[in-house]
């Protein structure tokens, strides 16, 4: 094993770098809304020499290691959010850079340090930052627009009305399935999470809760589990208030989905695009014509589905924004008069900045809230 006090100066090294690096991305994303390839290349080339030059005066594969688990556990969770759509090019680019320059978190104040690769840290402290900030953002033009504010009220008008007989469905196909659970003696965390998938998923593909023999069946198989045993009505009582809950919440993100459409779309003129500008909508360039299609809100949502129909070459990417060929292109279609000379754009809030106050953060809390959530199995 190598001495603690190379383990020292390879942390205080690799910590420079990827604070130089975070620092610089910070500055360009603020400013152009872009991190330049330029930029993530050569500290890609940064990190690849210095992890190269280090192995020489220590070739032990204890250090090599944690390089390569970071790598290319990072590589594979980035290509599956890439693939639906969460990350951009930038970013897939900025976390693969930053899996080389700081496998693991040196965390400098903390004593919460795990084996758990860097990125994945600070990935997770970004979307912990990023969503309360972006929920704000909403919730502050929604309720500074009237038109706005009337559209979400008469939302959650409407969703309402839904909530209290979606959820006696929920229960009924639920219930069974807990009961069933319970009985294969699995741990009660577990046993929670499957209901939790199971409930999301059903959330999300209502038009199968309208089969009436599914949920004839259902309350059948139910109303027997709880005639069987009468102490399972309290359970399905427990189960119907906890999902009405639930389902309140999840409609009025559901609701807050749509008004985000609203909110962060707007329109510019072609002439005035700039790189990394973000289109609401598809460019689709077929032989036949062109077709403009609206991106999915969340990313997530009709991938597959999307990747099946759409035939052609397709301008813009589900979260990055614009490069120049694909501007040049835009620009192109305009003159022939292919396209019209507006085209809606979504606003995006800095990402790589809540990245550089995630790596200062972790500096302090260390991998907390990983060994939080590992602390419950």
């Amino acid at each position: 094993m190598f001495s603690f006090v190379w383990v020292d100066f390879y942390a205080l090294v690799s910590f420079s770098l990827a604070f130089l690096f975070l620092l610089s991305a910070s500055y360009t994303d603020l400013k152009k809304r872009i991190v330049p390839n330029s930029l993530s290349y050569t500290f890609l080339y940064l990190a690849l020499l210095f992890n190269f030059l280090f192995f020489l005066l220590l070739p032990e594969f204890s250090f090599v290691r944690p390089i390569l688990i970071s790598f290319f556990s990072t590589l594979v969770i980035l290509y599956v959010l890439f693939f639906i759509g969460f990350l951009a090019g930038g970013d897939f680019k900025l976390f693969l850079v930053l899996s080389l320059l700081s496998p693991k978190n040196p965390a400098l104040f903390s004593l919460n340090k795990s084996l758990i690769p860097m990125t994945f840290t600070l990935l997770l402290y970004s979307l912990l930052l990023a969503f309360p900030y972006a929920f704000f953002v909403l919730l502050f033009k929604t309720f500074s627009d009237r038109e706005q504010r009337s559209f979400l009220f008469s939302e959650i008008k409407k969703e309402i009305k839904n909530i209290f007989l979606l959820s006696v469905t929920y229960t009924f196909i639920l219930f069974p399935f807990f009961i069933l659970l319970q009985h294969l003696n699995l741990h009660l965390l577990l046993i929670v999470l499957i209901e939790v998938v199971f409930f999301i998923v059903l959330f999300f593909i209502r038009k199968f809760l309208k089969n009436i023999f599914v949920n004839i069946v259902f309350f059948v198989l139910s109303l027997i589990l709880i005639v069987v045993n009468p102490s399972n009505f309290q359970i399905f009582l427990n189960f119907l208030f906890s999902l009405i809950l639930i389902s309140f919440i999840l409609s009025v993100f559901m609701i807050l989905v749509k008004l985000s459409r609203k909110v962060f779309t707007y329109e510019k003129k072609i002439s005035e695009l700039v790189e990394g500008d973000i289109l609401s909508d598809f460019i689709i360039l077929r032989k036949e014509g062109i077709e403009i299609r609206e991106k999915p809100t969340l990313p997530f949502t009709g991938i597959f589905k999307k990747r099946k129909k759409i035939e052609g070459e397709v301008i813009s990417t589900l979260a990055g924004g614009l490069t120049k060929k694909q501007l040049r292109q835009i620009q192109d279609l305009e003159r022939r008069g292919l396209v019209p000379k507006s085209l809606r754009l979504r606003r995006s809030m800095p990402f790589v900045p809540l990245v550089f106050l995630s790596f200062i953060l972790s500096q302090f809390i260390g991998d907390f809230v990983w060994l939080w959530i590992f602390g419950f199995f």
